[in-house]
């Protein structure tokens, strides 16, 4: 049996656990069996640390991990970063419904880390647009 590549969400808030079950509602409940969401809450505490350690430690079956988190360099970042060097990990940031729903569709037997963070970094960049406008929407100019 070939080892998977272990996939953790983190997010803030509610937002790993969310967009999990948002997925899941989407694709079945057995979709994505195996993925680890945690959900920091306010952000960076000494319980919240240690439950990543343990995720990304539980999730390691030796083919690495994934960890997918919504905001690059914020708390959950932070923990997961802290584990490179324990685990071989890849930390894509931007975690959205997209990624989730492309790493459903993927063996994760069957590529690897490095393969798989790319090919749900392409889809979270490719699902990010920008619809055309309603003729009469009109623009704030807000940067």
């Amino acid at each position: 049996m070939s080892r998977r590549v272990g996939v953790v969400l983190i997010g803030h808030g509610n937002t790993a656990t969310d967009l999990l079950a948002a997925a899941r509602g989407i694709l079945g409940e057995d979709a994505l069996e195996g993925v680890e969401a945690l959900d920091a809450g306010v952000g960076r505490t000494p319980a919240f640390a240690a439950s990543v350690c343990e995720a990304i430690a539980a999730e390691d079956e030796g083919a690495g991990v994934l960890v997918l988190v919504d905001l690059v360099g914020a708390s959950p970042c932070a923990c997961a970063s802290s584990e490179a060097a324990e685990h071989a990990i890849r930390i894509v940031g931007g975690l959205n419904l997209a990624m989730l729903v492309k790493l459903a569709g993927i063996d994760r037997s069957a590529v690897t880390l490095e393969d798989l963070a790319a090919a749900l970094l392409d889809a979270g960049h490719r699902s990010v647009i920008e619809l055309e406008s309603h003729p009469t929407t009109e623009r704030t100019g807000v940067s």
